[in-house]
């Protein structure tokens, strides 16, 4: 893995600026996948993409638009300062502190805040807020949103939801289903893994029963086990 420089980012409704980390290059070494798509490899970190600005309270993406530039001279005089070490897994903290300090010197920012991924209830928060512009935006948050339930899965396999949390999710998971593509094969285990997830294993085992592609099969038959065992949670697919 090759970690890149600090990004900073200003919310547009009040300029509070935020810092996230970037990846130069990555791999895949000791990456777990689970059963509904989410990875997680330590050499290959996923960043926030949306921030909820602590200051205002609203959403905002973290994208070029909203990217604070260093200018090319200070941005040179960052690299070639030898204070700052080259980056690796045990010294990133580090290096950001050193990255925060030059930001401050050169920019006059006084309270950066590290970006955050949304918490369940924020990701709920900002699909019932109306912030999505089309069905992708919406994609993408009711699949986050998703993630966030079965977090708590990951975390630990014993927990178990509210009626509320039960409900919550569930509606969640039906309305991602409406809004994907089942002739996209990638979609389609995904739409497989959300009728499981809400106990429909009859939908779900008809859905794995169109699919035959020699990279996914492991993921379809891990569903189709776990449906055979009347297990609604979120599995680590074997390697």
């Amino acid at each position: 893995m090759i970690s890149g420089p600090a990004e900073f980012f200003k919310c547009p409704n009040c300029g509070q600026v935020y810092t996230r980390g970037s990846l130069i290059s990555g791999n895949s070494s000791g990456e777990i996948l689970y059963s509904d798509g989410k990875s997680k490899a330590l050499m290959n970190p996923d960043f926030p993409l949306i921030e909820k600005c602590k200051n205002c309270g609203k959403f905002f993406w973290l994208d070029y638009e909203n990217q604070i530039e260093i200018n090319k001279k200070n941005k040179n005089k960052i690299r070639k300062d030898k204070s700052i070490p080259r980056i690796d897994p045990s010294s990133i903290s580090e290096y950001y502190k050193l990255m925060y300090s030059k930001f401050y010197e050169f920019y006059g920012y006084v309270n950066i805040y590290d970006a955050h991924f949304l918490t369940l209830n924020e990701y709920q928060e900002l699909i019932d807020s109306g912030f999505h512009k089309n069905d992708h935006e919406l994609k993408y948050f009711r699949n986050r949103l998703w993630w966030a339930y079965n977090d708590k899965f990951r975390k630990n396999n014993d927990v178990e939801l509210t009626n509320e949390e039960e409900t919550a999710y569930e509606n969640n998971c039906l309305k991602l289903i409406e809004i994907l593509d089942i002739n996209d094969i990638d979609e389609k285990l995904m739409i497989a893994e959300l009728y499981r997830n809400i106990g429909n294993f009859t939908e779900c085992k008809n859905i794995l029963s169109t699919i035959d592609d020699e990279e996914r099969n492991i993921i379809r038959d891990t569903m189709k086990k776990e449906c055979n065992k009347n297990n609604k949670k979120t599995v680590i697919i074997p390697e």
